[in-house]
């Protein structure tokens, strides 16, 4: 049951067993039963990108009195964000909880939503700097294409990540010439900032 939760979490809750007939097993055996469980506790979002396979994850974990669970969704996860005070009403399974439905469902109920520190789009100003020695190896365009419009933007990390509660916008200006030489060696900092990467590379 477990291997089907993490793959296909709609199916587990097709096959968890009744909470009628889990009383009818001996007790030493029910702690190793699905149970129909309600709690009320903190959710912490972790979001994983793979950019070497274009995949992307969104994990879920719940702390409830000392208790820690992950949470898994048969349908629609919650746009909720780290440190949102929520209540659930799940099938329970070792430590995994699975919800029959995310957001504006009765498996899920929002207490206290957590606010983004920071919300709303942020004006950006990208400045692009030539050495003087060696000119940036990117144009103006590509990099507001990094920066705020590509697929695999800043501005779109940010948006996915913050469920559209933060994005970025603005202009690039330049190329300026600095008065340092790509070799100054006590200039890292600067010539590491300056260097053009494609999201794949970076």
């Amino acid at each position: 049951m477990l291997e089907i939760l993490e793959g296909r979490p709609d199916l587990f809750l097709l096959h968890a067993l009744p909470l009628a007939a889990r009383g009818s097993f001996p007790t030493q055996v029910q702690a190793y039963l699905e149970d129909h469980v309600e709690y009320e506790g903190t959710l912490t979002v972790t979001r994983e990108d793979d950019f070497e396979r274009s995949q992307t994850k969104t994990s879920y974990s719940f702390a409830s009195e000392g208790r820690h669970f992950t949470l898994h969704f048969a349908k629609n996860p919650p746009a909720l964000l780290t440190g949102s005070k929520i209540k659930v009403r799940g099938v329970h399974l070792d430590s995994q909880i699975v919800l029959a439905l995310g957001d504006g469902s009765p498996s899920v109920q929002t207490i206290a939503s957590a606010a983004a520190s920071v919300s709303g789009d942020q004006r950006t100003v990208v400045l692009l700097a030539n050495f003087l020695d060696k000119a940036l190896s990117c144009s103006a365009t590509t990099v507001y294409g990094l920066m705020f419009t590509d697929s695999l933007s800043i501005n779109r990390f940010y948006q996915e990540s913050s469920f559209n509660q933060i994005s970025f916008s603005g202009d690039v200006f330049g190329p300026y010439t600095i008065p340092y030489y790509s070799t100054d060696a006590c200039n890292y900092i600067i010539r590491e900032s300056i260097k053009c990467f494609s999201p794949q590379a970076a």
